[in-house]
């Protein structure tokens, strides 16, 4: 049993330091495939497939779309286009044009913003899953006592979760079916929750691939603080949860 923990404690370490690029790609959409809009401030619907055409209508997150015309990977006039994601911190991205149809709306998206696996919260995917193999270890402290576990679930997703005795807590998800756009993505979803306002004593940190918040207590009054983080490792995203404290 101390074997096989080691093992899997050894893999996510791996993982951790496991990063990826994403670059323009494009997805194996057909025409008449049903497909959900992926963006919490909505996917713009544009007359043309140009940055600057108008706007016709909105794709709320999660909206269903179904694609018109598949895309042409190897046509000459298939191009990708540059999109900004955020600002502060400046992320772009590239995507090509694809057509589509929004209830009676008819236009063009950025094909990045879609996707056939419809909108997630880490907690839903992991409340869907049942565990089928759990293991603990318990290690002795200066102060108190440490325990690491892993936790594996029948929708593939694996948990690696530490408890440094009453001052720290780590737990992090491997979710092995998250693709680079749907990571690209999901940034988004946690930027519109945590945002980054040093005031509120949000702090957000990022080299593109890996994306960090660290969420303290401004007034002082709680001297602990929680830190959540995501990135793109070869077999899917990770997701950790920290916690420190007194």
């Amino acid at each position: 049993m101390k074997l096989l923990l080691l093992t899997v404690t050894l893999l996510f370490t791996l993982l951790l330091n496991a990063q990826s690029g994403i670059e323009c790609g494009h997805h194996d959409y057909r025409e008449g495939d049903i497909v959900f809009g992926w963006k919490f401030d909505g996917v713009k619907i544009r007359k043309e497939p140009k940055i600057l055409s108008n706007v016709i209508g909105v794709v709320p997150e999660g909206g269903e779309v179904a694609i018109l015309e598949r895309l042409d990977t190897y046509s000459e006039n298939n191009r990708c286009f540059n999109d900004t994601l955020l600002r502060e911190p400046l992320i772009v991205f590239q995507s090509p044009f694809i057509k589509i149809k929004f209830g009676k709306t008819t236009g063009y998206v950025l094909e990045h913003y879609l996707n056939k696996m419809r909108p997630f919260t880490v907690e839903k995917l992991i409340a869907q899953g049942h565990p089928i193999s759990s293991n603990r270890f318990v290690s002795p402290g200066d102060y108190s006592e440490a325990e690491t576990g892993i936790t594996v679930f029948d929708n593939g997703i694996i948990c690696y979760t530490y408890f440094g005795g009453k001052v720290s807590y780590d737990q992090s998800f491997l979710i092995p079916y998250i693709s680079p756009s749907n990571f690209q993505l999901y940034v988004l979803k946690m930027f519109a929750k945590y945002g980054s306002n040093k005031k509120e004593g949000v702090y957000f940190e990022t080299d593109g691939t890996y994306f960090q918040w660290s969420i303290t207590d401004p007034t002082g009054d709680s001297p602990g603080e929680e830190s959540i983080s995501i990135r793109m490792s070869p077999y899917g995203m990770i997701y950790s949860h920290e916690e420190t404290g007194c």
